[in-house]
């Protein structure tokens, strides 16, 4: 177990949840940078929120916020910090992705920082929970692909989506999905690593 100390909480984060990292960082950044455009009565959810410290600078900001993870861990830590510091507005869901979310929520804001290591294709039931939140299955970008599929149905006509890429996953087909549902998109912040680049992918409706 970790203590990370972000503004006033104090996280206690396991092994088997993901630790901040620069992505982690470089997205949230990028939302702070964007934050004007995000209205105090908009509903916003944080897909695979892992640490949590997304959701937690969102939360200040949004009249409602949906945490989202599908590793039990996650739900467990995120559970305790809602108690510890009555965050009254959060709500917390355990998903892979979309699955279990209410097909009548659209959200003003959707933020998620996929996991995005390449890796063979990704089978849910065997895979480690320190995996989870790592491995993005084939180019890293399987799990995006299915992200971005069912997000026509959930993000509203005026709502905006935080995406995190790497120069590791497919971008082109990544890029042409946006494209074809109707979104577009603008690069709105990036990262050089010693072994790949970070991007954040800015989405809206066409």
């Amino acid at each position: 177990m970790t203590k990370l100390y972000y503004n006033n909480y104090v996280l206690d984060i396991s092994k088997t949840i993901y630790y901040p990292s620069e992505d982690t960082y470089l997205l949230l950044d990028s939302i702070k940078e964007d934050l004007l455009i995000i209205k105090k009565d908009c509903v916003a959810m944080e897909v695979g929120c892992g640490n949590s410290i997304l959701s937690l600078y969102l939360y200040d900001f949004v009249n409602d916020l949906y945490s989202v993870d599908v590793n039990s861990d996650v739900i467990d830590y995120l559970k305790n910090i809602k108690k510890e510091y009555s965050l009254d507005k959060l709500k917390i869901l355990k998903s892979d992705l979309f699955k279990n979310i209410p097909k009548d929520l659209l959200f003003d804001v959707i933020v998620f920082n996929p996991p995005y290591v390449c890796s063979e294709k990704l089978d849910l039931l065997n895979i480690e929970k320190e995996d989870l939140c790592t491995l993005g299955g084939i180019n890293g970008s399987e799990v995006i692909f299915k992200f971005l599929k069912s997000l026509p149905n959930y993000l509203n006509k005026n709502g905006i989506c935080y995406l995190l890429v790497s120069s590791q996953n497919d971008l082109k087909n990544i890029y042409k999905s946006i494209i074809m549902l109707n979104f577009k998109y603008s690069i709105i912040n990036s990262k050089k690593l010693f072994f790949e680049e970070l991007f954040v992918i800015k989405i809206i409706f066409n």
